[in-house]
């Protein structure tokens, strides 16, 4: 949130929401991130350069389950390098996590085919309006020539921080409570069964409520009629 905004012209805003918080589950599948430093605006180059990483990983040599390899039969041109960060929390059946490059390489033979059907759950980016932001979270904008500079109080991004942090931990402790409450039914007064449905119920209300406020203020910001 340090840089919010970047644009020539003030009234041509680049976005109109911030991304104020990131939540991924436990089905998140693989992530694989390859960084590139000669031109980030040049898509097609960085493309061309992450298939000739993979051509190379899948020409390695691995001997034996170490974590050596032969590269006579490739070429690392001006000492290029080749680094793979897999991160997996959940796989798919029989699909197990590499310990070493030998399987590493046959996790990124397969990989393709593997996650072809696995269902994971995606990365949700947690959205305000800008507006919102700068009205609501002290949000101050400094003009620098055509750079719009923003900066927020150290302060606000804690208790913004501890705000979002108490919500996801409250709304995790009451899944688990329906959870309790579900295997346990036996166990349970009937006025007890009562009071969590009831609280269910609110709780349910009470999100829906809030998304159907946020959509209106999205709308509003979208089509610019919100100041």
């Amino acid at each position: 949130m340090k840089h919010l905004i970047s644009s020539s012209n003030f009234g041509e805003l680049n976005g109109t929401h911030v991304v104020v918080g990131i939540s991924w589950g436990t089905n998140t599948a693989l992530s694989m991130a390859y960084n590139y430093t000669i031109n980030d605006s040049q898509t097609a180059l960085a493309e061309k350069q992450l298939q000739h990483v993979c051509d190379k990983f899948k020409k390695l040599s691995i001997e034996n389950d170490s974590n050596e390899f032969v590269a006579d039969d490739i070429i690392f041109e001006n000492g290029d390098g080749l680094m793979l960060n897999i991160y997996a929390d959940l796989t798919p059946e029989g699909l197990k996590i590499p310990t070493n490059l030998k399987e590493a390489k046959e996790y990124f033979n397969q990989m393709a085919q593997s996650y072809a059907n696995f269902k994971g759950t995606p990365m949700e980016l947690i959205l305000l309006p800008l507006n919102i932001v700068q009205r609501v979270f002290g949000l101050q904008q400094n003009f620098a020539g055509n750079r719009i500079s923003n900066n927020i109080e150290m302060p606000t991004i804690k208790r913004l921080e501890q705000l979002f942090d108490i919500i996801y931990q409250s709304s995790a402790n009451f899944e688990n409570l329906v959870k309790l409450c579900t295997e346990n039914e036996g166990f349970f007064a009937e006025e007890d069964k009562n009071e969590v449905k009831n609280y269910a119920n609110k709780f349910e209300s009470g999100v829906n409520e809030m998304r159907g406020e946020l959509a209106v203020l999205v709308q509003n910001v979208s089509s610019f009629s919100c100041r």
